[in-house]
């Protein structure tokens, strides 16, 4: 065997193959050296002549392998010991007795080219010719919206299950909210326990309850027209954080009726009291001056910062407060409740006739806020009931409402208080459609209380806007007790 594989050797003539420059013995009968050389291959050690050969091939780590007439090259760390010799030891080899295709690297042709011999199970061979530097198959690639048909079946497969998952919510929904409908006093002592996890869902600081103390403020005055006295004022929240707003006081002597009178999004106290027009506000605060009610506009952390001062960064503001157990809306309701207990205390202010009204993020505050803090007698909240499946914004959706709280149960802890709602049937932000549902199921709650005058739903034919009729403000001025 050695001296068959020196006259392969000899026959390439390469001068690789003499490793440390030393011509390979010219007496293959040379006993010492064909024993040497065969006991060295049977050991798998590469006599140092063929020294750069081998170390060539280990560097590389390429095998080549037939399988089912097909040639596959793949890299190798280790190889076992070939039963056709050891001059295969350093890559895949593989043995007659393993019943799979092995490689036996056995010459080389020229620099760019090597030639390897396959044996197939049945011993034939076959010489293939390998470039060099190619002897890995190209990898695979495709276009790169080839795979995008498996993710459009993974969005609606997932659509599906939100679906199906929020129609299990509506009947848990129903079967977890079963306040007492045999009377109106029945009524408010069941409906405490969800008033207080409506709070909870919402988070920090209502869950901390409020002070009972009457909170410090500062007033200044702005002006005096016709319609009273107007004051820009600070009420003290919690520490360090105080809530701005505008504050009117009618002409003529008090106690006054007080309605809280809320902006939307991207509005202000200035913009929905009429100060540089009043937008889609319709006037709302002036008109309910001119009922001799006093109003106060707070400031919502939802201004328009292209018009009113800085980013107010709500959204961010909304997932930090979040992330602490709270919620933006936890906190504006805070505030609310803490000026109530501001002017609550005032000479000048009825405390048994608070209301409120609002349009849009306002609407939502008006809800919330009255389903929250009965000291609100009535409420007005316009163009914003609705089916929130549909309108799910981030800082209107918490953990788990969909299991217990939507609008129609929110408006329910409103009950037996008056509360009037009103959407617009041109409203391109808030589909009047959806909202009809809601809304008859929290009529049905009042009608099954006997008190179905202390609820009204109106369909107004303007947009996303107050409706600019008066009949919200009558509604309101009525369970007053003011002037109509």
């Amino acid at each position: 065997m050695a001296e068959q594989l020196w006259q392969e050797l000899r026959e390439q003539d390469d001068p690789r193959l003499t490793g440390n420059g030393t011509p390979l013995d010219e007496n293959p009968t040379n006993e010492v050296t064909l024993r040497n050389l065969h006991a060295r291959m049977l050991k798998g050690e590469a006599p140092c002549q063929y020294g750069s050969m081998l170390k060539t091939f280990k560097n590389r780590r390429i095998a080549q392998r037939r399988v089912n007439n097909r040639v596959d090259t793949y890299p190798c760390k280790h190889a076992p010991h070939s039963s056709f010799g050891p001059v295969t030891r350093g890559i895949i080899g593989r043995s007659m007795d393993s019943k799979e295709p092995e490689v036996d690297i056995s010459k080389f042709k020229n620099e760019t080219t090597r030639q390897f011999t396959t044996f197939d199970r049945s011993r034939n061979s076959k010489t293939i010719d390998v470039p060099r530097g190619k002897m890995t198959m190209d990898l695979y690639n495709e276009s790169p919206e080839t795979g995008n048909a498996f993710r459009e079946t993974m969005l609606a497969e997932v659509k599906a299950l939100v679906r199906t998952e929020q129609r299990k919510a509506d009947r848990r929904r129903k079967q977890y909210f079963k306040p007492d409908l045999s009377s109106v006093a029945g009524y408010e002592q069941s409906t405490s326990k969800y008033r207080d996890e409506l709070i909870g869902m919402l988070g920090w600081p209502l869950t901390d309850g409020w002070s009972t103390d009457v909170p410090s403020a500062s007033t200044k005055h702005v002006a005096t027209d016709s319609l009273g006295r107007i004051s820009r004022i600070l009420v003290e929240t919690l520490p360090g954080v105080h809530t701005y707003g505008l504050f009117f006081r009618p002409k003529g002597k008090g106690p006054f009726p007080l309605v809280i009178s809320q902006h939307g999004g991207g509005g202000t106290p200035e913009l929905c009291s009429g100060f540089f027009g009043s937008a889609n506000y319709n006037d709302m605060t002036r008109r309910v001056l001119r009922r001799g009610i006093a109003v106060f506009a707070p400031q919502l952390h939802l201004w328009n910062p292209e018009s009113f001062g800085p980013d107010p960064e709500q959204h961010i503001i909304d997932r930090r407060l979040k992330q602490i157990g709270g919620s933006l809306a936890a906190l504006e309701l805070y505030r609310i409740f803490r000026s109530l207990d501001y002017f609550a205390a005032r000479r000048d202010i009825d405390a048994n006739r608070i209301g409120m009204m609002g349009l849009s993020y306002g609407g939502f505050y008006t809800l919330f806020a009255a389903a929250m803090d009965a000291r609100i007698r009535v409420a007005v909240s316009s163009c914003f009931f609705n089916n929130r499946k549909m309108y799910d914004f981030a800082d209107w959706v918490w953990f788990n409402a969909a299991n217990q709280f939507m609008d129609a149960e929110v408006g329910a802890l409103v009950c037996p208080r008056p509360l009037y709602v009103e959407v617009g049937k041109k409203d391109d932000l808030f589909r009047v459609r959806h909202a009809r549902p809601e809304a008859r199921k929290l009529a049905a709650i009042y009608q099954r209380l006997g008190v179905p005058d202390r609820f009204h739903y109106e369909e107004h034919p303007g947009g996303h806007e107050l409706d600019k009729s008066d009949q919200g403000i009558d509604f309101l001025c009525r369970h007053l007790g003011a002037d109509l």
